[in-house]
């Protein structure tokens, strides 16, 4: 018991040090477990797919916010100049979800899965002589996971469907 407590303290140090410190002198010769820096290039690999899944960066051709003037036609009626009538607002904001609406789900299970990779890798390097404790920590790593994974999916889902 007290190995086992021993590991998951050094595991949690070391978690520590390459997530949330940014430091990575355990793991030189590892880029994958250069947490900071992959977690940057998650997130920014996430904003590139976001522009590009804006209808804006595709071109500026005559199309260029013609859904928009439609859907303010189709909203006309006696309203103060200057002014967006909600309709229209509602109906151009929820379009604009539904484009991306899938996008952050993607986003945060690529951040789940590489997270567990971490843990795991991290935890099965501490526990190299014990090969009983790598299994069994393996799945609960991953189950642990896929809960809190599905957590931030249903949050996500909730926070989009009030919004639509």
């Amino acid at each position: 018991m007290t190995g086992f407590i021993q590991i998951i303290g050094a595991a949690k140090e070391s978690m520590q040090k390459i997530l949330v410190n940014g430091e990575f002198e355990e793991y030189l010769d590892e880029k994958r477990m250069h947490c900071t820096a992959r977690l940057a290039e998650i997130l920014n690999n996430f904003s590139d797919d976001l522009q590009k899944g804006s209808q804006y960066n595709l071109s500026f051709s005559t199309n260029f916010l013609m859904d928009e003037i439609l859907v303010l036609e189709e909203a006309k009626g006696i309203i103060p100049l200057n002014f967006l009538p909600r309709t229209a607002f509602l109906t151009i904001l929820s379009g604009k979800v539904r484009e991306i609406s899938s996008k952050p789900v993607v986003f945060m299970s690529e951040v789940w899965g590489y997270s567990e990779d971490v843990v795991i890798n991290v935890l099965m390097n501490h526990s190299e002589n014990y090969p009983n404790l790598q299994a069994s920590s393996k799945r609960a790593i991953h189950n642990l996971t896929l809960k809190m994974k599905e957590a931030c999916e249903w949050g996500q889902m909730a926070v989009a469907s009030s919004i639509l």
